[in-house]
């Protein structure tokens, strides 16, 4: 929504590109006031990869630079997860209307039929994490879902208006590949709140 109404009817300017910056901006700021999973996602994840490495390295070379590899590692975490739910999320609808001058009916198909197939792929991704561990289908999902937005704007550009094309394009990062990055959250809430938000 942000990328097609905000934008418009906020952020009337003349150019266009600032008027989308600054409506997606807005989307970002959850980011920063909502981190409700993200938290407890985000501690387990370093207290593992610290409780790793404390067990692969001794004392000294532990904290002469094996400690910096957790917060190297975060970081890479939340920008492939900050990509991953900006640029399909938000960024892509935006991207469809205005750059590629797709209708916005077509580009909101586009992202529902990615939210339709996540209702599969985040249960799917979501047993996996229970047999091979949260950490590891996390990490695969933001990875995948992060090389994954590249290609995925090319084909849109270079879609000569085949919608079939943006779709994919959109529901392969999206609608699959997210769903690994949302499915071991789920643990992170309690069973009431699972289906729910507050």
């Amino acid at each position: 929504m942000a990328g097609i109404v905000f934008n418009k009817l906020y952020f009337p300017g003349s150019d266009p590109v600032v008027s989308t910056m600054l409506a997606d901006a807005t989307f970002a700021v959850g980011f920063i006031t909502r981190p409700q999973g993200g938290l407890a996602i985000g501690l387990c994840l370093d207290s593992g990869v610290v409780a790793l490495l404390s067990y692969l390295l001794t004392d000294a070379p532990f904290l002469a630079w094996g400690w910096r590899i957790a917060f190297l590692l975060s970081g890479v975490m939340v920008f492939a997860g900050m990509c991953a739910r900006y640029i399909f999320g938000v960024f892509s609808i935006g991207y469809l209307t205005s750059t590629l001058k797709i209708t916005r009916t077509d580009a909101l198909i586009g992202v529902m039929a990615a939210a339709i197939v996540m209702i599969f792929t985040i249960p799917y991704f979501g047993r996996l994490s229970d047999r091979i561990g949260r950490s590891r289908v996390f990490f695969w999902g933001a990875l995948v879902t992060w090389l994954l937005a590249f290609p995925g704007f090319w084909l849109m550009t270079h879609s000569g208006g085949s919608m079939l094309q943006i779709w994919l394009a959109v529901i392969l990062p999206f609608g699959i590949f997210y769903a690994a990055i949302r499915a071991p959250g789920a643990r992170a809430e309690p069973r009431l709140r699972r289906l729910t938000s507050p």
